[in-house]
């Protein structure tokens, strides 16, 4: 695999969520929170590395993580849907071998059909089959 920790990018809104976590006494949640977030985002990557796709870079958001890929638009459905679902199927595992209160709520959110989490991403691939690009943008918009 790749070189890909240059391209991880804390956002600054971070560190004073982080800050309120310390001052709170969070830190054990915290610390769950973010071993589920960022397994299931290795999910996502993983697999997007084995189909050798170029990683633009990997933002740590308070609440999340995002990756952005710079790619082609028309890439194999296929190769989007396996990318897609490797997140949620990193996480399941992941509970298998590490219980956390947080696995259940962060799945069923993260499949919400709201753009930019996963969901959103998985009606836009449905509607793609359907239609054309750019209704399945529009569709994707008008749902999320």
């Amino acid at each position: 695999m790749k070189n890909i920790y240059h391209k991880i990018t804390i956002q600054p809104l971070f560190y004073l969520f982080l800050f309120l976590v310390l001052v709170t006494g969070q830190i054990k949640s915290f610390i769950s929170l973010m071993i589920v977030i960022l397994f299931h985002e290795f999910g996502h990557i993983t697999v997007a590395l084995i189909f050798k796709w170029n990683i633009k870079r990997i933002i740590v958001l308070p609440f999340g993580c995002l990756t952005e890929f710079q790619e082609k638009l028309n890439k194999p459905i296929y190769q989007e849907f396996l990318i897609l679902i490797a997140g949620p199927i990193f996480q399941i595992l992941l509970f298998v071998f590490y219980k956390s209160s947080f696995h259940y709520p962060l799945l069923l959110f993260n499949l919400l059909p709201i753009y930019p989490l996963d969901g959103s991403k998985l009606v836009f691939l449905i509607w793609n089959i359907i239609g054309s690009y750019y209704y399945s943008y529009v569709v994707t918009f008008i749902i999320s």
